[in-house]
């Protein structure tokens, strides 16, 4: 008895002769061979070769010889006689270790994804009283965590729409090669752009934000200091005196927002209890929460940068040594 394996219908026949069956892949026909010839029966219009081989033995890419037998019932046990060493090698790195790859990728891009945005979160009320633009660097990790988590998902729906068949991920696989390359350059320039951003000009932008402090028609303006100081518990550039030179404290020494205050009180500011005042200056609390989001930026990025390159290469060295068609 032998077993004739039709691979997209997944439909085995039993069928009662003393040959075997070469069976390809990615195709409704199976090919017959009388074991005994051999002779080739198989595919319509071919003419008949005979052909000299032992069952089992390997011809081409996509065809091997598969010995009669009624003990064969299923699709794995089928399987598993047609795949030659080479073939159970590539069909365990597109069912094991790309998918493997693919599941990591999407973490790895989900914590960047979270990361840049918390981070952009907490540097907004900062971003909003300077023309400084060191949230670039976050927006383009946040970006390049997206990338990163895409490429892993189409890693996994490559792999799955597959089936694990090596020749069909060689040919969707520059797809999610392409993705983690543009999440490549998306990290770098990240990274690239944290150490190059000057936070000098953040003095001059916040002295003369403060100038319009209070003034008509300079309610946004107003509503940013207020906020700026209120969630960094800080009061004016360097120092609360600094409030004195500007329009708002008219050269009165005892004058400060009420956004200065602890305790943030209506008019609190005019009463001018030192005890209640926030004294350090907004300046330096902004510089040393952009370097300390800046340094992350940095560390993590190198590292998932140096990550999503190794993975790139063993993608293409997979792809070229392993996946065969």
């Amino acid at each position: 008895m032998i077993m004739v394996y039709h691979s997209k219908s997944c439909l085995v026949q039993e069928t009662t002769s003393s040959i075997a069956v070469m069976i390809a892949r990615n195709t409704n026909l199976s090919y017959v061979y009388d074991t005994r010839g051999i002779e080739k029966v198989g595919r319509p219009g071919e003419k008949h070769q005979r052909l000299h081989m032992t069952t089992m033995e390997r011809i081409g890419w996509d065809a091997t010889v598969v010995a009669s037998t009624s003990t064969i019932h299923t699709q794995d046990q089928i399987m598993a006689l047609w795949e030659s060493p080479g073939d159970e090698r590539a069909r365990f790195y597109t069912t094991k270790v790309l998918p493997g790859m693919g599941g990591c990728m999407i973490i790895l891009g989900l914590i960047m994804f979270l990361t840049g945005v918390i981070v952009l979160a907490l540097e907004t009320h900062h971003s909003a009283v300077t023309t400084v633009k060191f949230e670039i660097p976050f927006t383009l990790y946040l970006v390049a965590g997206l990338l990163a988590a895409q490429a892993g998902i189409v890693i996994l729906w490559v792999t799955t729409r597959a089936n694990g068949s090596p020749p069909d991920v060689k040919k969707w696989s520059p797809m999610f090669i392409g993705i983690l390359c543009v999440a490549i350059v998306f990290t770098l320039s990240a990274v690239i752009l944290s150490f190059t951003r000057k936070l000098n000009d953040i003095e001059n932008d916040m002295t003369n934000t403060i100038q319009e402090y209070g003034l008509f028609g300079k309610g946004e303006e107003t509503s940013f200091i207020d906020t700026l100081q209120t969630k960094d518990h800080c009061c004016g550039v360097n120092y609360y005196t600094d409030w004195r030179n500007t329009k708002y404290g008219a050269r009165r020494v005892y004058v400060v927002p009420d956004s200065c205050c602890k305790t943030n009180e209506y008019a609190c500011g005019y009463q001018f209890k030192l005890d209640n005042i926030n004294r350090r200056g907004c300046l330096e609390v902004i510089k040393r929460s952009v370097r300390t989001h800046l340094g992350i930026v940095k560390i993590m990025g190198i590292i998932f940068l140096l990550v999503k390159v190794g993975k790139v290469i063993a993608i293409v060295v997979i792809r070229k040594k392993y996946l065969s068609g």
